[in-house]
């Protein structure tokens, strides 16, 4: 009868306003009630950026789901996009801080012991000073690997795993490379000291998830495309260890395309001393 109608209509026409609203205090009280959890527990954080994006998911076809069962005009309106990229925002921010605060702890760890690194440099024995900052790169390296396990297993989805632990390597590499690229004296024997520090650094790549196999070649592959300073650290960490042949034929097969030609000729005056070898090859990058 028409009042079965009428009651039908308004009871659908409250349950769509009312789904709506409950997705509304979802994004509004969780932050909210959770947000000390979700800011300081990687694991929660990971967790509510999945519910986001899921719900997000869900939202495309929803509406679409229910039109049939709506009144008119609900039948032609009934549509939950428009909540989609709300979901989408909340999802971002939550991973974003909760990466953001991960990479202040790794430059706590890092920063203070890699202070005195650059001067250092010029010395033949860097004592406590290199001893620091070989510590920091282990507590570093340590550090990710126990937000790894937070992470990686069945917890983010692989692509979104790799560029948040891609940003956090990039934070560690770049924290390396400052001093070094800063110095304006490199000893020999600091130059052998960086190389096997840096060496120490690219082994973050054991966080990566690789094809199964456990091959370095699809590690190394894998973090070259998830970290924007993976090929530049590894240049600098190979120059270390070259003679000026080895250099010029780095140069010939593309071994510091990453690096500018101003780069390493700042590299070549701090490390090797004056020479026809040398002059020559900052001819050759001056060109």
């Amino acid at each position: 009868n028409d009042s079965t109608s009428a009651n039908s209509k308004m009871l659908a026409t409250t349950l769509y306003k009312a789904s709506r609203e409950l997705l509304d205090l979802f994004r509004a009280i969780i932050p909210t009630t959770q947000g000390n959890v979700t800011s300081t527990i990687p694991r929660c954080a990971a967790i509510l950026h999945n519910d986001c994006v899921y719900i997000s998911h869900i939202l495309h076809s929803l509406g679409l789901k229910y039109r049939e069962r709506m009144p008119p005009p609900l039948d032609k309106l009934c549509t939950f996009v428009d909540m989609i990229p709300p979901f989408r925002e909340l999802a971002d921010t939550v991973l974003c801080d909760m990466v953001e605060r991960q990479k202040l702890q790794l430059a706590e760890i890092v920063f203070d012991r890699c202070e005195g690194l650059q001067l250092s440099l010029k010395l033949n024995e860097g004592g406590k000073v290199w001893s620091e900052a070989e510590t920091g790169v282990r507590g570093a390296h340590y550090n990710l690997q126990q937000l790894s396990q937070a992470w990686k297993e069945n917890i983010l989805p692989s692509e979104v795993y790799c560029r948040a632990m891609g940003s956090l390597i990039d934070t560690l590499l770049s924290l390396l490379l400052d001093p070094v690229m800063k110095a304006e004296d490199i000893s020999e024997s600091a130059s052998h000291f960086v190389s096997s520090l840096y060496r120490s650094a690219l082994n973050t790549r054991d966080i990566l998830p690789g094809d199964g196999s456990g091959s370095d070649v699809e590690k190394e592959k894998l973090a070259r495309s998830s970290c924007a300073y993976w090929e530049r650290f590894a240049a600098v960490g190979s120059f270390m260890d070259m003679s000026l042949i080895d250099v010029a034929n780095g140069l010939a097969n593309g071994t510091f395309r990453t690096l500018t030609g101003a780069e390493l000729s700042r590299l070549l005056m701090a490390t090797f001393d004056d020479s026809e070898k040398r002059k020559r090859l900052l001819a050759a990058l001056a060109d």
